[in-house]
């Protein structure tokens, strides 16, 4: 008897740890082959904090933009090229020292191109020369994330985070 519940035991354990997040799509792996082709632009999500020294003070921005109502499509081709077409609405907020300032407006994409690159190895897509990680790809569509900071040419302290969902 006590064989039998080692043998149970031991058969759950392996079952346990051959499974893996990386089998959620078997076969459908980040590559230019499987990310050509026409997808939606669903989401769009963006943050950028700016810290400026003035006269020994730190002034903060804080810039957000969330998009909506988006008729946008990206097409992917086999030439590293992806060709944008469509409108989206951009709803902008500024804040600092506690002052908010909001902004919409509309973006207007006309076959528009813009370069890509795939990095298979590194689960990165390079648009327009931004570095993106890719997440979640799948026949039905990709995450795209952006995150950098450091300083920029006035000497000021950026931290900026794009993140854009795709359906295909």
């Amino acid at each position: 008897m006590k064989a039998l519940k080692f043998f149970f035991l031991f058969t759950f354990a392996v079952a346990l740890v051959s499974c893996s997040s990386d089998d959620d799509n078997p076969g459908y792996e980040f590559n230019q082959d499987n990310l050509m082709g026409t997808y939606d632009l669903t989401s769009l999500h963006s943050k950028r904090v700016k810290t400026v020294n003035v006269e020994g003070f730190d002034i903060e921005t804080t810039t957000t933009k969330e998009g909506s109502t988006f008729d946008c499509i990206y097409d992917f081709g086999s030439d590293n090229k992806v060709t944008l077409n469509g409108t989206y609405l951009i709803s902008e907020t500024k804040k600092q020292n506690g002052n908010t300032s909001d902004t919409t407006y509309i973006v207007n994409l006309s076959d528009e191109k813009v370069d890509y690159a795939v990095n298979a190895d590194e689960k990165e897509l390079t648009l327009d020369g931004e570095t993106y990680k890719v997440s979640n790809f799948s026949e039905s569509g990709f995450k795209l994330k952006l995150s950098r900071s450091g300083t920029d040419e006035d000497g000021n302290d950026t931290e900026f985070t794009k993140e854009m969902l795709f359906k295909n």
